[in-house]
Order: structure tokens, then C-alpha cells, then sequence
């Protein structure tokens, strides 16, 4: 009995650990690969707007071409310029896009980056994301990271995107920043 305590108790302090270094490390690594379509970059620049995220061309084959302004069913305009991104010429629908956040508030866990289809306003509200990406982040510090849209997966040309960073905090959907994306 003696020896399975600790046992249990080696077990929980090496854990603690091992969460603690990888906790003090994670900001120490250059940019963290989650998949093929999303990478944590490291040294997070923020955003001018809290709350907002601010977007940029990924690599060298997408091109921020214009803000726009994008309307909503009903005719309802956004309120600020959308950034619009075209994609290269190599003749494949995949745009990378750059985010950078400053959260209004975040804690240490996992960050979901959620894409809706912006032409119907109640995918948000519903759930019904296009693409999903966790990482984790550390609390309070801004956010940048490279996600990949590609055709192949659902994304069109002409088309507005709406991006979310959420955490889920005591069972609720807590949101850290949010911005709309056109894609030409």
C-alpha cells in the first residue's frame, strides 16, 4: 500500500513537472506546427486592436490585395474593411493567412481558432465552423499564427470567412478576438 503511494505520488510530481517545463518552454521554441494547415508562431506581435485580429499574407504565393467592405445578408454592411487575400499563380486555391491578436483576456490552455462561412450570420451562433485548429497559448500574451484555407477543403474564391479565438473557461466559450477575411 505504502509503495503504491508513492508510486501515485512520483507519478503526480513528475507530471507536474514535465507541464511546468513544457509551460516554461513554449515560448522559447520558433514556430510550432499543430498540422499541415496551422502553425503557433512564436513571440506573438499582437494586434493594434484588442480584441481583433489583424491579418497579413502567410507566405509568398498569397497576396493581401485590398480591404473591402462585405455585405451581410439583409444588406447589412461590416463595420470595419475586410482584408481580402488572393491566392498565387501557381494555379492552386490555397491562401495562407497571418493572424496576430492582442486577447482581451486569455489564460494558459488551448486557444481554438474556429473559421465560419461569413454569408450566413448563424453558422457563428450555431457552431457550424469550416475549419478548426487548437494550440495552446500562455495567459495574457498576444497571439500570431499561419493558417492555411485551401479549396480542397471547402474554401472559395469570392467568398468572406469570419475567424474566432475562443477558450472554453468553466464550460463556456470564452472569445479572445475575432476579424472577417475575404478570399479572391
Amino acid at each position: 500500500m505504502e509503495k503504491t503511494f508513492i508510486a501515485v505520488l512520483l507519478a503526480i510530481v513528475l507530471g507536474m513537472i514535465f507541464l511546468t517545463e513544457s509551460m516554461a518552454h513554449a515560448d522559447d521554441t520558433p514556430a510550432r506546427a499543430i498540422d499541415e494547415k496551422f502553425e503557433l508562431l512564436d513571440g506573438g506581435k499582437g494586434c493594434h486592436h484588442v480584441g481583433a485580429l489583424c491579418l497579413s499574407a502567410g507566405d509568398t504565393m498569397t497576396t493581401h490585395i485590398a480591404d473591402q467592405m462585405v455585405s451581410r445578408p439583409g444588406g447589412h454592411p461590416v463595420v470595419a474593411p475586410v482584408p481580402k487575400f488572393v491566392h498565387g499563380p501557381d494555379g492552386k486555391a490555397k491562401w495562407t493567412i497571418e493572424l496576430n491578436a492582442t486577447p482581451r483576456r486569455s489564460w494558459t490552455g488551448n486557444a481554438i481558432f474556429l473559421v465560419f462561412d461569413a454569408a450566413d450570420p448563424s453558422n457563428v451562433t450555431e457552431g457550424n465552423y469550416a475549419a478548426m485548429f487548437q494550440a495552446p497559448i500562455k495567459a495574457g500574451k498576444p497571439l500570431s499564427a499561419r493558417m492555411v484555407l485551401d479549396s480542397e477543403e471547402g474554401f472559395r474564391p469570392d467568398h468572406a470567412y469570419k475567424i474566432r479565438v475562443v477558450q472554453i473557461i468553466s464550460g463556456k466559450e470564452t472569445l479572445l478576438a475575432e476579424g472577417d477575411v475575404a478570399l479572391q
